[in-house]
């Protein structure tokens, strides 16, 4: 994310595959939306999702751990770029 808070996208299309971007554009907005519920909670303590504002957090920490595996295998996965990476024409073997 940057620090606008808007989370940020690949520009191409990503093929129908969850890419490291794409998942962890999906990770900050589930965050931030359980963010915003927690913080509109009624008093009973149950955000819109049906979940006690304690399970929320709970899942907050589990999706902030998630996004930081993602970030981490981002950064060393050798074979992310995988087929996206490949110009036509060009052997994979050169």
């Amino acid at each position: 994310m940057n620090d606008s808070n808007e989370v940020e996208r690949e520009i191409e299309d990503d093929h129908d595959l969850l890419t490291y971007n794409e998942s962890s554009a999906r990770l900050s907005e589930e965050i931030a939306n359980l963010r915003s519920q927690i913080e509109q909670a009624g008093t009973d303590g149950i955000t819109a999702d049906g979940l006690t504002v304690e399970a929320a957090k709970q899942r907050i920490v589990d999706l902030e751990e998630a996004a930081q595996r993602n970030s981490q295998l981002a950064e060393t996965d050798k074979d992310a770029a995988g087929f996206l990476g490949f110009t036509p024409g060009q052997s994979t073997t050169d």
